[in-house]
């Protein structure tokens, strides 16, 4: 008969993944640092929320990168003073 095995060698559970929430770039908080105001993947996260605002179609990469350097910048400054 196998032994139980005790609490040590019990493997973890492993994390879950958040339910997935409606998304809106405008109400979605996106942490900004001073120190990384641009930091690419917080860009990354924005600009891709701003992609599926529209559906996932249409619009420009580029365009929804500027749009979230430009929000994040803006968020930075006000963080500031």
């Amino acid at each position: 008969m196998p032994r139980k095995a005790t609490s040590e060698e019990k493997p973890k559970p492993r994390a879950r993944r958040p339910k997935k929430a409606s998304l809106t770039a405008e109400t979605h908080a996106v942490p900004v640092t001073v120190q990384s105001a641009l930091d690419q993947a917080e860009v990354a996260r924005l600009a891709h929320l701003y992609w599926l605002e529209r559906g996932g179609q249409g619009g420009s990469a580029e365009a929804d990168w500027h749009r979230a350097e430009e929000a994040l910048k803006a968020r930075a400054a006000s963080n500031q003073g």
